[in-house]
């Protein structure tokens, strides 16, 4: 059976009781709020970009998936389909689910009561679990993106205070620094998400270093996340406003606002 008639004839077992196991499956796995203490958004979407071989349920095609700030687009390979718009706050359902019907070990994420994005690539059943399993904590941290936002800012608002306290100004620390150098040398190789999220690691350990901020918004931008870069020039901006390029990075602010607005 060609890859396009099996995807099609696991739609159809969806539909009836071969695909949803068991709660007691040991494959069975729903996110949880440890989700969004194990990826930044950054990372979630990476994972659904960087998805190959995904088959929607809803339109029985193969798609191609972008990330926009408040939604994914599946853009079906056949051009005779339109693209499909979902909106991160119209998840329903968030769980992993699996064809046992055809006991091929193929997985995929259920999005609501209807939809099933599949996973139909080449890897080992093991490997295309982990895969799924990621995938589907993607999906969760962008339904939640509003909680994590909140959560992070309350806490660097603490940060900035303790910050401005500060005189002198902290030590840069020496595992920050590590991360610092492996964020430089990404960007030289216009590696810009590894870079995002090597500057992320080093402000895990200096969430107060405001060149950090700065730099990480500049390269969420190159990576086209205009909604993070926003969030991050606000923050540098937050502990240094009196610095000399402030104007220049109120500037990108705006800049960036427009095109997130237009989903660039």
């Amino acid at each position: 059976m060609n890859r396009r008639r099996f995807a099609g004839a696991a739609l159809m077992l969806m539909a009836g009781s071969g695909v949803l196991a068991q709660e007691s499956e040991p494959w069975m796995y729903k996110p949880s709020e440890n989700a969004l203490e194990r990826m930044t958004v950054v990372q979630a979407k990476s994972a659904i970009e960087n998805a190959s071989e995904v088959w929607l349920a809803r339109k029985r095609v193969y798609v191609q998936i972008s990330v926009r700030d408040d939604h994914v687009e599946f853009k079906p390979r056949d051009l005779s389909y339109p693209t499909v718009h979902l909106h991160y706050k119209d998840l329903s359902r968030i769980e992993l689910v699996r064809d046992t019907a055809l006991l091929h070990g193929y997985y995929g994420v259920l999005l609501d009561d209807t939809d099933v994005l599949w996973m139909y690539d080449g890897s080992s059943e093991g490997e295309r679990h982990k895969r799924t399993v990621i995938l589907a904590d993607a999906f969760y941290v962008l339904k939640n993106y509003p909680v994590v936002v909140q959560r992070q800012e309350e806490s660097f608002q603490r940060t900035v205070q303790w910050f401005r306290e500060q005189n002198p100004r902290p030590e840069f620390p020496e595992d920050a620094r590590r991360f610092r150098v492996q964020a430089e040398s990404a960007v030289r190789d216009k590696r810009f998400g590894d870079a995002a999220q090597r500057y992320a690691e080093a402000l895990k350990v200096a969430p107060w270093w405001p060149e950090g901020h700065f730099n990480r918004a500049l390269v969420l931008a190159e990576a086209n996340h205009h909604g993070e870069a926003i969030r991050e020039m606000k923050r540098y901006l937050m502990l240094v406003p009196e610095a000399p390029n402030a104007r220049a990075a109120q500037d990108k602010i705006y800049e960036w606002e427009d095109k997130a607005g237009r989903g660039r």
